[in-house]
């Protein structure tokens, strides 16, 4: 999970988090969270 260059990982990471935020958009239901402190990035900023 952790081999690789410097990029590599990072295209990685992006994907993963990509596939994350794509599979909670195509949720049939609402999707509610509780976040304890800030949610910054990956399109879920909000104080």
């Amino acid at each position: 999970m952790f081999e690789g260059r410097p990029a590599e990982l990072m295209e990685k990471y992006r994907h993963n988090i990509q596939d994350v935020l794509l599979a909670v958009y195509n949720v049939e239901i609402p999707t509610i969270a509780a976040v304890n402190g800030s949610a910054v990035g990956a399109g879920a900023d909000s104080p």
